[in-house]
């Protein structure tokens, strides 16, 4: 594994998604729709599923009269903004008129529960046919805390693979012991985590993992990197371990490598607001679902060239998390104030910053790395501040404390109204 490929794959729409499913009854997980296995899809979005179910069935009855009520019962859309990279699902009062849009529908709500039929059956092997609620149910008992599975023809994916950790809806973490590398794979993992280590890597001393491979498959991302050596700062943030002199003095060490560290993050500039390669923002107000339930999954905004334009983006999400992104007098003065600034610092953040992220040597108190950059991005003056700061919860409250030495005052700028922000999107929508 010598050289890096970087074939990209643009998110598709619910629509475009039905031509290319990759189903193989030996594998479920092999199934991607956006970017999930068919099984996570319709857990997620089983109301929408169950609405275009319906919404067909009706049309086949040919019941014209009843057809036309649902439609014109189902509320208007709330997309918004130049920038979406996405639209996640078709207007459904303008089904009638999307035939084809629906016929796309249908088709993975088809092709979905066959392949959950199938797959059940090749399993159990003659056991007597079930629902398909059943077999939802049993589906997501067997995959909880499972290793992703893996296709007979993905012979990239090393065997030796050792699962550190896994959930259901994020990123898989593998050791691979004859390299000592750490492999992230998973349908949510992106390329830009890759590119945003190399360009740390390239313009920093931070110490991060080196990136030796990074390359989309079959829906999926791999990107192999070394392993670091170290033990999680949180551990040194235990309140019982401060007792400790030599720990005290350990974590004086560390404060001072991490307000260098951070030093020479916010120094890096990029030619966009957005994740390194020039691609769709990760701060987090743009990472909050839309209110609407006429819509499948998060919205995308970005990359942004200007600050005008970012700042649109952050009142298009506002609107967005409001029933037909209708906005109250709070909502404008909020807005108000937010086009009011116009600095334009596209600075690097990390953008999950937190104790869990960064290792650390017990014995010297030095920093061995920081990782997990796939929430990384260019993004305002007081981003990374905030995102930190918002991490101070439960056993990371001595983080809190610790932010305070590590920042410097010119680089929490801003923090506040993004504060403000990120709470008014979130404030009647989904997190």
């Amino acid at each position: 594994m010598t050289e890096t490929k970087t074939t990209t794959k643009q998110p598709l729409s619910i629509a475009e998604s039905s031509t290319d499913l990759s189903i193989d009854p030996r594998c479920f997980s092999s199934a991607r729709i956006d970017g999930k296995t068919v099984l996570d899809f319709i857990d997620d979005n089983r109301a929408e599923l169950k609405a275009i179910k319906y919404v067909v069935l009706a049309k086949k009855k040919k019941e014209d009269d009843e057809y036309d009520a649902l439609i014109a019962s189902l509320p208007p859309p709330t997309y918004t903004g130049d920038n979406l990279v996405l639209q996640k699902l078709e207007r459904m009062r303008q089904i009638k008129e999307a035939q084809e849009a629906l016929g796309h529908s249908k088709q993975v709500l088809t092709e979905a529960t066959d392949v959950l039929q199938e797959s059940t059956k090749s399993r159990d092997d003659g056991t007597e046919e079930k629902d398909e609620t059943t077999i939802l149910e049993e589906e997501e008992a067997e995959n909880e805390g499972d290793d992703p599975e893996v296709t007979e023809d993905d012979s990239d994916f090393p065997a030796e693979a050792v699962l550190l950790d896994h959930n259901n809806t994020g990123p898989s973490i593998f050791y691979l012991p004859s390299t000592n590398q750490i492999l992230k794979y998973g349908g949510s993992v992106r390329l830009a985590e890759a590119a945003a280590l190399r360009f740390v890597a390239k313009h920093t001393s931070i110490p991060v993992p080196r990136v030796h491979e990074a390359y989309i498959k079959n829906g999926c991302t791999f990107i192999f990197m070394d392993k670091v050596e170290g033990e999680n700062l949180s551990v040194i943030l235990d309140p019982e371990e401060q007792e400790d002199a030599v720990a005290q003095e350990v974590l004086n060490r560390i404060k001072s490598e991490m307000k260098e560290y951070v030093a020479q993050l916010q120094a890096l500039r990029g030619p966009s607001y957005g994740a390194v390669g020039e691609e769709y923002s990760e701060d987090v107000c743009f990472k909050h679902l839309p209110v609407t339930v006429k819509t499948v999954g998060r919205l995308y905004y970005g990359p942004f060239a200007t600050r005008s334009e970012y700042n649109e983006g952050l009142v298009n999400a506002l609107r967005n998390g409001r029933w037909h992104g209708e906005l109250d007098e709070e909502d404008l003065g909020l807005i108000e104030r937010i086009k009011a600034d116009l600095t334009d610092e596209k600075v690097f953040t990390h953008g999950d910053l937190n104790p869990a992220n960064i290792l650390v040597d017990r014995s010297t108190g030095r920093i061995t790395g920081i990782i997990d950059f796939g929430e990384a991005s260019f993004s305002l003056p007081g981003q990374e501040y905030y995102t930190a700061k918002s991490r101070t919860y439960g056993a990371m409250e001595g983080w809190g404390a610790m932010l305070e030495e590590i920042f410097e005052e010119d680089l929490k700028v801003g923090w506040e109204l993004k504060q403000e922000v990120d709470k008014a999107i979130k404030k009647y929508g989904q997190i």
